[in-house]
């Protein structure tokens, strides 16, 4: 049996995202190793089970308002939104 916990942080995040956990479990039996296991046109049988968690980072610069420069009227310097940005940005978990 084993286990194990991931903490993980990215720049991309919101600046109100600290950081995240993710567990992970794993587990197995050799079964044909028990004193009941008398098969033997079976060499070996394990049974393996595991859990674990993942999370997926933004794009970079995800979090961030950014702006573009356009031409304005008359052919003078302006601004636009690049991107809105999401200051409360969290990594999606599966």
């Amino acid at each position: 049996m084993s286990g194990g916990l991931r903490v993980d942080n990215n720049s991309a995040f919101g600046d109100q995202f600290k950081w995240s956990a993710y567990p992970k479990v794993s587990a197995s039996w050799v079964v044909n190793e028990e004193p009941f296991w008398h098969y033997n046109f079976i060499n070996t049988l394990r049974l393996r089970v595991a859990y674990g968690e993942s999370g997926r980072a933004p794009a970079a610069f995800t979090a961030l308002r950014t702006y573009s420069p356009v031409q304005g009227p008359a052919g003078t310097n302006a601004f636009t939104a690049g991107s809105f940005g999401n200051e409360n940005l969290k990594p999606e978990q599966g």
